[in-house]
């Protein structure tokens, strides 16, 4: 059975390149090469590292329902569905506030924020720990005995909307945005200005911003600059998600510039191989976690984050050591062998 998150990314790569050609119809620039190529990389090591422990977010989930939930919640009433979405964008809410208002959330949480674009692909990209921020939000509606079935299929509709929401061709929804989170809300959310920090934490619904005082709007005066203020300095995920856990216990370096890509046309068609060879590999350790032993699962996935790491450095116009490029091509030779016996 295919995974449905490898059935979802050709849809997400077709959105993404129609907001593309849309944007330059209009006149924007809305992507770059290496970010959006970081973007992607960044959403799967999520997916990466809930392979190598063998498990889905939606496992996660059963195995916590089953072994906590006090009643039994019903999937025949129209009412349960609809009380079940509210209830789990309340949850959602504080899941993404602890992502801003605590150190260890901003941790996980700051990969979501680090690209200085608004794409849909920013909204793909989340942290490799972020199966950690969402387990205990999970807990309220595994405690009520909601369905797995129910929980996936209100998950996923919910973090598809979520993730539609990062787009600059689309403001407003009309008088639904009293309601609904907007993309011109959300879009504050990603802000680096001052007065717009920790503000439209909204997943679905605005009305918990509303209520707890954390809804804002853009000033036209003030528009809004994306991003964090440490710029990113690669465009590797991996660095990227270790820096925060660096700048967490005070060892992360001095900021670094932003990234000037300096690669030549043939440099950078190397990169998208090498990006889209790593692709490859993390559709295949995602679609085969539950039958490849965990040494496997562990090997592939350092290559398949070294490779993508490799393919940002190519596009920004570094060259690695031979004898780490000699290592990494070993490895991923290994992998393949050892994944064709499994």
């Amino acid at each position: 059975m295919i995974d449905a998150n490898v059935l979802v990314m050709p849809a997400f790569v077709g959105l993404m390149a129609a907001e593309y050609a849309v944007g330059r119809a209009r006149g924007h620039q809305l992507y770059s090469l290496g970010g959006t190529l970081d973007d992607v990389a960044s959403s799967l090591t999520h997916l990466v590292g809930l392979a190598v422990l063998g498990t889905t977010t939606f496992a996660m989930y059963e195995a916590l329902r089953v072994h906590i939930a006090v009643t039994a919640f019903p999937m025949d009433q129209w009412w349960a569905w609809v009380l079940g979405w509210v209830l789990s964008d309340f949850c959602w809410y504080w899941r993404h506030r602890f992502g801003h208002d605590t150190s260890l959330g901003w941790a996980i949480h700051e990969v979501h924020h680090q690209s200085r674009e608004m794409n849909l692909a920013v909204g793909l990209r989340v942290s490799a720990f972020q199966w950690a921020q969402t387990a205990p939000f999970m807990l309220p509606m595994a405690l009520l005995g909601m369905p797995m079935p129910m929980f996936a299929a209100i998950f996923g509709v919910a973090h598809t909307y979520q993730t539609l929401l990062h787009t600059q061709l689309v403001d407003r929804f009309g008088p639904f945005g009293w309601l609904l989170t907007q993309p011109a809300d959300h879009r504050l959310h990603h802000a680096r200005n001052p007065r717009y920090l920790n503000k439209n934490f909204g997943h679905n619904l605005i009305i918990w911003d509303r209520l707890f005082g954390t809804y804002a709007v853009e000033d036209p005066a003030d528009p809004v600059v994306y991003g964090i203020e440490r710029p990113r300095a690669a465009w590797d995920p991996v660095r990227n998600n270790l820096e925060p856990w660096l700048d967490l216990v005070g060892r992360r370096a001095e900021p670094g510039e932003p990234i000037h890509a300096t690669a030549t046309p043939t440099h950078r068609a190397l990169g998208v191989a090498w990006f889209a060879v790593a692709l490859g590999s993390a559709a295949l350790l995602i679609q085969h976690h539950a039958t490849w032993p965990l040494a496997l699962r562990v090997a592939a996935a350092v290559w398949v984050l070294w490779t993508f790491g490799h393919a940002g450095r190519v596009i920004e116009g570094r060259a690695s050591p031979l004898w780490a490029e000699g290592s990494r091509v070993a490895l991923g030779a290994a992998v393949l062998f050892a994944a064709v016996g499994a």
